[in-house]
């Protein structure tokens, strides 16, 4: 990080009356004339003035469209203040004013007090107004040498601090000496941000995608003030590595929400996006801009009205970026897995209809001959694929000591509308494994159902209703099985207990409308290699039906000598998601090489 510039001649904090400190502030010959003579008085009524007469351009109708931009996209409340009474703004001052000096501000805090300066001044009494400009001043210096000797960018105030607070002080406070490499400070940190904290693609960091929101605002606060004194943070460079990293950020939306994986924080709407790039500089026909606008807008039509050959793929994996998107369309009714895998557990965010249905962190635990394994390595995601017809990735933990390989698997069928689960351990060491993990529902007023003579069940948030296919046990709840599904106290629970090596749980999760009432049946298919019937803890099969449409889900836990059959179908492969046509042919959506 480069060392922070600091003001010239400022006396240290405290030890000066406002009169004397505003004395021997040290002002640019350059800068505004009246500024500075009226610095040189003392008195904070004619320096009042003449900060009023020098940032009178504000007030001008760019000036204008900047404070309401600002409103717009304020990082919290305390921004407000650019739309409060009066008494509300002086009440603010009064409240910073009273603070000691020595105690460094919150950046949030400190670029309020900036934006009053800028815009709401008028209306302080000269002491309050001269108060607040010191603390503006002094704060700003304080706050950017400290952050600009080392300390780490790890949260959004640390990059407001090193990247927007520069900028719009270092643009305010222009005419005072030692801030002129201020804005050039915050320009070289947002490129180097976003340079660090982006793949190439421009897929965001997962440890950032909670903050992606803000992250974004900052910047668009900074550039539309940058605009107003004529410059721009965005040459060649951060334009272009934000443009790809907008569109990656376009796959966080859905009507109505952007996304979160914490189903109990309120989502941010698309249209907080869509102020912030038209602050950056989004034009009004910007694909990327309009889809967030229509996100915003409304419900069931929220998609329509942007050319789809403009907009980018709808799916998405960065290894790097440890995180992950697909859905089958950008239309209102959108079906939609996110995985993000950069913590202990994987969090996800799955969609169907455009309806939210698990948002959070799928937790689990794993006993392996009672022991409960503590897991070391990170998760990876070790396959992925995408075409017109289906988008699939999964993750995997490894424990090598142990032998031990832990899978989780997402495919989503674009075309036919549903989502396949699998959970599958493998551990050649072990005789007993126990496992259970719950996956949060994203909605808490959801009602579930289990049918009375199988082990389907439904969910029913709202207006949407997803039936739930645990197809890793028999489909008739009267006959024995090894583990057990369940939707209870808002969380998808799964249970497996099994004498074996290894196990495959399969769960299929479908909502289409048209299919609602649709009969459904699904069994357990026997897999035979060279004439021989193979264990479960060898390999997995399933046939189920919905309607009339019929599909297999197969997969290998131990690689075979020669292929494998299941139901008239021949493999090699680890893993294949086929469907089974009228004609009795296998047209694979997915196949998984071993």
């Amino acid at each position: 990080m480069t060392q922070a510039p600091t003001v010239d001649n400022v006396s240290p904090m405290n030890e000066v009356s406002d009169a004397d400190w505003l004395r021997e502030l040290k002002l640019r010959k350059s800068g505004d004339e009246q500024l500075r003579v009226a610095a040189k008085t003392g008195d904070a009524a004619e320096f009042q003035e003449a900060w009023l007469a020098s940032v009178s351009g504000l007030a001008g109708k760019e000036g204008e469209k900047t404070r309401d931009t600002w409103k717009q996209i304020a990082a919290d409340s305390r921004n407000s203040v650019l739309s409060s009474s009066d008494a509300a703004v002086r009440e603010f001052a009064a409240e910073r004013s009273a603070r000691p000096l020595t105690s460094v501000a919150e950046v949030g805090d400190l670029i309020t007090g900036l934006s009053t300066l800028a815009w709401r001044s008028n209306v302080l009494d000269a002491a309050s107004f001269i108060a607040l400009f010191r603390w503006c001043v002094e704060q700003s210096q304080e706050l950017i040498e400290q952050t600009h000797t080392g300390a780490s960018i790890d949260s959004v105030d640390a990059l407001r601090a090193a990247a927007e607070l520069p900028v719009v002080a270092g643009l305010l406070f222009r005419d005072v000496k030692g801030t002129k490499s201020w804005t050039l400070t915050g320009r070289k940190v947002w490129e180097a941000w976003w340079d660090e904290q982006t793949d190439n693609d421009g897929t965001i960091h997962a440890r950032w995608l909670s903050s992606a929101l803000p992250v974004v605002q900052s910047l668009a606060r900074a550039e539309s003030f940058a605009r107003l004194y004529g410059e721009s943070l965005l040459g060649k460079r951060l334009t272009d590595r934000f443009q790809r990293a907008s569109e990656r950020l376009l796959s966080l939306s859905m009507p109505g929400r952007f996304l979160t994986f914490q189903s109990k924080v309120p989502a941010a709407s698309p249209s907080a996006m869509a102020n912030a790039l038209k602050a950056i500089g989004f034009r009004r026909n910007s694909p990327i801009r309009g889809q967030f606008e229509l996100y915003g807008a409304s419900g069931k039509n929220a998609a329509a009205g942007t050319s789809r050959s403009a907009l980018p793929d709808v799916s998405h994996q960065s290894d790097w970026a440890e995180w992950a998107a697909m859905r089958n369309s950008w239309e209102a009714d959108a079906d939609q897995i996110v995985v993000e895998h950069s913590g202990e557990y994987p969090q996800v965010n799955i969609v169907l209809n455009g309806e939210p249905l698990f948002c959070g962190t799928w937790h689990f635990e794993l006993k392996i001959d009672g022991a409960l394994w503590d897991p070391s390595s990170a998760w990876g995601m070790v396959c992925t694929f995408d075409d017109d017809e289906a988008s699939y990735f999964e993750l995997q933990q490894q424990d090598e000591k142990l032998g031990l390989t832990f899978t989780r698997q997402f495919f989503l069928n674009k075309t036919e509308r549903f989502v396949l689960l699998a959970e599958i351990v493998k551990c050649e060491s072990a005789k007993h494994i126990e496992y259970q993990s719950d996956l949060p529902v994203a909605q808490s007023n959801c009602v579930t159902e289990q049918d009375s003579l199988t082990r389907e069940q439904a969910v029913t948030c709202g207006k949407q209703r997803v039936r739930v296919l645990p197809l890793a046990w028999p489909q008739d709840r009267f006959t024995n099985a090894h583990g057990a599904i369940s939707i209870a106290d808002g969380k998808l629970q799964i249970r497996e207990d099994v004498q074996a090596t290894g196990f495959c749980v399969p769960v299929l999760f479908e909502a289409r409308k048209e299919r609602r009432n649709k009969p459904v049946d699904w069994s357990i298919l026997h897999i035979a290699e060279d004439g021989k019937f193979v264990a479960a803890e060898e390999a997995c099969g399933r046939r189920f039906r919905i309607g009339r449409e019929q599909w297999i889900y197969f997969h290998n836990l131990k690689t075979g000598t020669f292929s494998r059959s299941a139901m008239g179908m021949h493999t090699n492969h680890e893993t294949v998601v086929a469907r089974f046509t009228n004609k009795g042919d296998f047209e694979p959506l997915l196949q998984v090489e071993p």
